[in-house]
């Protein structure tokens, strides 16, 4: 099982099958050219990476849940008898408070497969997030901790 989340600092899909149309119609990368890129090209990338998320669970019938048009991270939350993992969204690749919880998938101990959570419903959170800090690790009992 691999569990890949989005990424805050790399271009979404669209961004990258759009450079790719502009450079091979225009001769070069997008530099000066920003407004035609975004106009012409960013449109049709978008549509493309629909598509492609749309086929890929076809090509692939293990494939979960895919999105390659948005910025965000993932969590991953670990205790003795399950792991969830959560899909956050960003606004953008910059620093902003708001952030929308997109997807989560929890592994239980005992359960070889993923269960989903979600679609949740796109109502951003704002503000810092509040984790509980991790639990202490429990020490084997040859083991005598000095403070």
């Amino acid at each position: 099982m691999e569990l890949v989340p989005s990424s805050m600092g790399r271009p979404d899909g669209g961004e990258v099958v759009a450079g790719a149309l502009y450079e091979a119609a225009e001769g070069g990368p997008v530099h000066d050219d920003y407004e035609t890129f975004r106009q012409r090209y960013l449109p049709l990338g978008e549509t493309a990476v629909r598509v492609l998320e749309g086929v890929a669970p076809l090509a692939n019938n293990n494939l979960r849940y895919f999105n390659w048009r948005t910025y965000g991270y993932g969590l991953t939350h670990l205790t003795d008898d399950r792991h969830v993992m959560e899909l956050w969204e960003v606004p953008a690749p910059v620093r902003s408070d708001e952030q929308t919880l997109i997807r989560q998938f929890d592994n239980r101990r005992g359960n070889p497969g993923l269960l989903e959570r979600g679609p949740f419903s796109r109502v951003a959170t704002v503000g810092l997030r509040q984790d509980l800090p991790a639990p202490a690790p429990e020490l084997p009992a040859v083991f005598t901790l000095v403070v």
